[in-house]
């Protein structure tokens, strides 16, 4: 028997460990003393990724948005709420949050003089009263989880549990902005990004055929790299929002306090000075260059970069490893352009795809191409 630890899943888990391994260990021996057993790693992400991939149909064009977007919203569920295939509500809050998310795309969202309700019958008004439901299920999970004698070891538990400098605990508000924040920025935009993905390396023939072959052999410096140049070339949020504090001077120009600053991730990643050839999809530049703070900003920069940053990056090695091993892949020559969807940034046609075969382990070769010596990492 093994020592005890948290009951939360390896994925949950490692969300915690990623991004703050320090609060997280001392917490674990805060509760469970000395010697504690975690679980760490990919094992609930390819349990999910799997079950996703057993249901894509061979021989015929499918979207792969949808497909990510399946996996990714029951990896933030298990990691938020704890939630597993035997939970009630599980299906419930599952297809509330992906209909949340349909919701979004309406330009209502974003433009106010169309946030109208007209009856009842506008999007806007349908996208209110899934909130609505959403709320309900949030704030009945809160107030059940506070009636608890004990707590459990999701996100959610350790939200119950913070205290800020004077030892206040959240307000049920508070929580719940939290919660939806997460369940919203951790589904669709890790999704997005691994449609991206996918849809980079199907039309790039030579680096899927040197990421097969360098995950056969278990080593990854070149899968880190695709993820990297995908987030560059193709990142899911355009811009990132900052408010000055003070004034400040840019560029030449005196920014009053209270300016609201947008540095453009679009713009600052196609700049020809810090990435040459920039258009042009090659992973390779991030193979012996560490991202710059200020020049690859996917998840924002300085002070205030997303903190979920660390765990999507593992949550797209784990499905992109999954998927690669265990199908072939095939897609129309073309590229999809780039269109919005609400605030994010998604292939347009949902990374169209075909599968060719699936398969118990991972192919040397996709599409028939050569596959080269095995290549050193320069």
């Amino acid at each position: 028997m093994l020592p005890p630890g948290p009951r939360l899943p390896a994925a949950a888990q490692t969300l915690n460990w990623v991004p703050r391994p320090v609060p997280f260990m001392e917490e674990c021996r805060r509760r469970y003393g000395k010697v504690f057993t975690l679980k760490l790693g990919p094992s609930n992400v390819v349990m999910v990724a799997e079950r996703e991939l057993s249901t894509w149909p061979i021989g015929e064009e499918f979207a792969l948005l949808p497909r990510m977007q399946s996996i990714t919203v029951d990896v933030i569920l298990g990691a938020v709420f704890g939630v597993d295939d035997t939970t009630h509500d599980k299906d419930r809050l599952r297809a509330l949050v992906v209909e949340l998310l349909e919701r979004c795309q309406s330009y209502s969202t974003m433009l106010p003089q169309l946030r109208r309700s007209l009856a009842g019958r506008s999007p806007w008004a349908r996208l209110m009263r899934c909130v609505e439901q959403v709320d309900e299920v949030l704030y009945a999970e809160i107030a059940r989880r506070r009636a608890a004698s004990h707590t459990g070891d999701d996100v959610l538990s350790m939200l119950l549990e913070a205290r800020d400098e004077e030892g206040n605990a959240l307000s049920d508000r508070e929580l719940r902005d939290e919660l939806l924040t997460l369940l919203v920025a951790g589904h669709e935009t890790t999704a997005s990004a691994l449609a991206f993905a996918f849809e980079r390396l199907l039309r790039h023939p030579d680096s899927l055929v040197r990421l097969t072959e360098e995950l056969s052999w278990g080593e990854e410096h070149y899968l880190d790299a695709v993820i990297k140049e995908t987030l560059r070339l193709r990142p899911v949020l355009p811009i990132v929002a900052r408010k000055l504090t003070a004034d400040f001077e840019l560029a030449g120009w005196e920014l009053p306090r209270k300016t609201v600053v947008m540095p453009n991730v679009w713009l600052v990643h196609r700049d020809a000075d810090v990435y040459p050839d920039p258009e042009a999809f090659w992973p390779e530049r991030f193979l012996h260059t560490k991202p710059d703070t200020y020049s690859w900003i996917p998840f924002g920069g300085g002070v205030r970069r997303c903190l979920g940053a660390s765990f999507a990056q593992f949550e797209m090695r784990v499905v992109l490893k999954t998927v690669l091993s265990r199908a072939v892949l095939a897609a129309r020559p073309h590229s999809e352009r780039v269109v919005r969807r609400s605030f994010t940034f998604a292939p347009e046609r949902g990374a169209q795809v075909v599968m060719l075969r699936r398969t118990a382990r991972t192919r040397r070769f996709q599409r028939g191409a050569t596959a080269p010596a095995r290549p050193s990492l320069s």
